[in-house]
């Protein structure tokens, strides 16, 4: 996929979340079920919402940097241009590299 990716809204996960929350999570983030289990031992808190924005490079997909927040409506629409704008400078600085 070659395109800006944002999530919003997405449910708190903590400790004592039931199964439903985790599952919708989990199917929001393209992440298992088992991760998000596994989830507080890594982190403080689960981003409520993210933005995915692909870098490319020479013509290629670089990779791809991801943008979180706890707040769930934090990164939204209005940011998208900023972060196409930064992304489309990351390429060419890699370019260069």
């Amino acid at each position: 996929m070659n395109s800006i990716l944002p999530v919003h809204g997405l449910p708190e996960v903590t400790l004592g979340s039931d199964q439903a929350t985790l599952e919708e999570y989990a199917r929001k983030t393209f992440v298992t079920t088992d991760w998000l289990k596994d989830w507080p031992k890594r982190e403080k808190r689960a981003a409520r919402s993210f933005y995915g924005i692909p870098v490319e490079a020479r013509g290629t997909i670089w990779g791809v940097v991801v943008l979180d927040s706890s707040d769930e409506h934090a990164i939204g629409p209005k940011d998208k241009e900023v972060f196409k704008l930064i992304v489309k400078n990351l390429g060419k600085l890699l370019e260069k590299a």
